[in-house]
């Protein structure tokens, strides 16, 4: 969190705002494109996700990941 590094005190949060996702082939393993700030620089990223369960939403009773 120092200054050297995140610089948390000028910069307190950091945010991932996917653009989408895509499965990769038939099993549980998606790709998820979006855009990542840290420190007031946006850069595009690609993360791999596992989907390990789908549940229904306590509130919306709609199914969540």
């Amino acid at each position: 969190m120092s200054a050297d590094f995140f610089d948390a005190a000028k910069y307190p949060t950091a945010s991932f705002k996917s653009t989408k996702v895509v499965r990769e082939g038939k099993g549980k393993a998606f790709k998820i494109y979006g855009n990542l700030t840290i420190k007031g620089v946006t850069k595009p990223v690609v993360l791999a996700a596992t989907l390990n369960n789908v549940g229904m939403h306590p509130m919306m009773k709609i199914p969540a990941v």
